[in-house]
Parts: C-alpha cells; sequence; structure tokens
C-alpha cells in the first residue's frame, strides 16, 4: 500500500496550473475526486456507460495498488495517455475533446471517467467509446478483464466459464468456491452475474439470461452446502460496497443460476 504517496501526487497534480490533454475536464475537480478514490476506491463509479468490467478491474488497482492508479489518473490528464506497469492505455483524440457525460445517475465523476472511458476506448480495435451512449464499445468480457489485469502486472491470474455454453449447477458452486477461496487468499476477484439477482427480481429463465453486470467481491463470505438456503454476496459495484442481494433475499441456488464466471489475479 502506498496511501500516503499517492496522495502527494495528488496534492502536487492539484498545485500545478498548465492546461490539461482532457479539454472538457477541470484539474481541480479531478484533483478532489482522485483523493477521494485512494482513501476509499469504493467510489469508483461507471454510472449508466456499460464499463462494469474495467470499473471492476480498476477498483483492484486502486485498492492494492493505489500509486499505479493515482499516476495512470495524472498522466492521463497531463499527456493523454498513461501506462499501468506494462499497460499502454492512449485514448484518441476525440476522447480526450469529450466531456464528462452530464445527467447521468448516479452521477459520472470526472475522475472516473478520464481513466475508465481511456481504457475502454483504448482496448477497442474496432468501435471507439466516446459517450455514455456508446454502450457497446463499453461492454466487455471476464476474459477482457484477465487479459486487462496481466497488462496490469497482476500475476497468477486465472478464470473459468465452465467451458461450455452453460454450465451445471454443480459446475457454478465449484467455479463460486474456487472465486472466494482465491479472494481469501489475496486475490482481486471480479464475478460476472446476471444484474438481476442485485435487487433480487430474477429472470424466469436464467439459463437463457445470461450475463450482463461484473463486480468485484469485497469482503469475505459463505456459500451455503444447502442450495436452497439463503446467500448474501459484499461486492463493488456502481461506485459502492453492497450485498448481493440489495433487498430482498436469495437462496444459493438462485444466485448461482445468475452467475456465469470469474477471473482472479495477485496484485
Amino acid at each position: 500500500m502506498s496511501v500516503p504517496k499517492a496522495l502527494e501526487l495528488a496534492d502536487a497534480f492539484a498545485a500545478r496550473t498548465t492546461p490539461g490533454k482532457f479539454t472538457k475536464l477541470n484539474r481541480a475537480t479531478v484533483a478532489n475526486g482522485l483523493r477521494e478514490r485512494i482513501g476509499n476506491p469504493f467510489l469508483i463509479q461507471q454510472s449508466q456507460t456499460g464499463t462494469c468490467v474495467t470499473a471492476a478491474m480498476l477498483y483492484g488497482i486502486a485498492r492494492d495498488q493505489p500509486l499505479l492508479y493515482a499516476e495512470a489518473v495524472i498522466s492521463l490528464f497531463e499527456t493523454g495517455a498513461c501506462k499501468i506497469r506494462n499497460w499502454s492505455i492512449r485514448p484518441d483524440a476525440e476522447l480526450l475533446d469529450m466531456p464528462c457525460p452530464a445527467n447521468q445517475n448516479p452521477p459520472f465523476h470526472e475522475t472516473d471517467w478520464i481513466i475508465l472511458a481511456s481504457v475502454r476506448d483504448s482496448e477497442n480495435w474496432w468501435f471507439d467509446f466516446h459517450s455514455e451512449r456508446d454502450h457497446f464499445a463499453g461492454s466487455g468480457s471476464v476474459g477482457e478483464t484477465e487479459k486487462w489485469m496481466k497488462k496490469a502486472g497482476f500475476t497468477d491470474v486465472q478464470s473459468d466459464d465452465g467451458g461450455i455454453l452453460y454450465t451445471t449447477l454443480n459446475d457454478k458452486d465449484r467455479m463460486l468456491r474456487k472465486a472466494l477461496e482465491l479472494f481469501n487468499n489475496n486475490y482481486h476477484v471480479v464475478l460476472a452475474i446476471h444484474h438481476s439477482i442485485i435487487d433480487a427480481q430474477l429472470k424466469p429463465h436464467p439459463k437463457w439470461s445470461g450475463t450482463d453486470h461484473v463486480v468485484a467481491i469485497a469482503a469475505r463470505f459463505e456459500i451455503p452446502e444447502n442450495r436452497d438456503s439463503k446467500i448474501s454476496v459484499p461486492v463493488f459495484t456502481w461506485g459502492t460496497k453492497m450485498d448481493i442481494p440489495r433487498v430482498g433475499s436469495l437462496t444459493c441456488r438462485q444466485f448461482l443460476e445468475h452467475f456465469g464466471h470469474y477471473a482472479a489475479g495477485k496484485a
């Protein structure tokens, strides 16, 4: 952990006055948001831009390597590019001239926009990502997160999607237990889920629903042996730490039905 050094960088960044490469963003706003996120990475918020994979992976970097996170945000603002270890992030000129999306619920902070949009834009070899409307370009996969983790210097990166189109509940039980084991051994772990389980609004046919959201495990939890027993999974998503389900209740069976795969790496 290097929180004090990261905060020193943020203070020095705030004190400079040269114009940034992101022409529509404000240095003081970015600096203030950076300080807040160095102290509390749960604040990283993708809003409604479809960058949940990016946010879940970036949360792990900010939590475990705050100095790298701070250097990346500052370098993007001041030079229009950054490196996180071996991972080169360089958004195109059009993104550099885009404002932070407005009228988002919840609001999108400039500090999050500068790095989430830059990662997503620089990794899109076919589709550009320039606004909150670019949901297809903003989407990603856990396999993509595995690739990004390796670029960003995470070690022993691994993932599991069961290997076929639809895995059995036994497969998913094994995968979830492995994901939890890795988290308990200090890995950063992200899970692909269907968003409907966040508020226990279950899909009628989960087998065919697939996954459409990515979260990061935020704390230890118990997986019941009886699949009809209740489960509560603490995660990071949407700028906060929450339990799945956030409201109502969920059985282990229901969670597994709406869970797809995981990726994990050690910082």
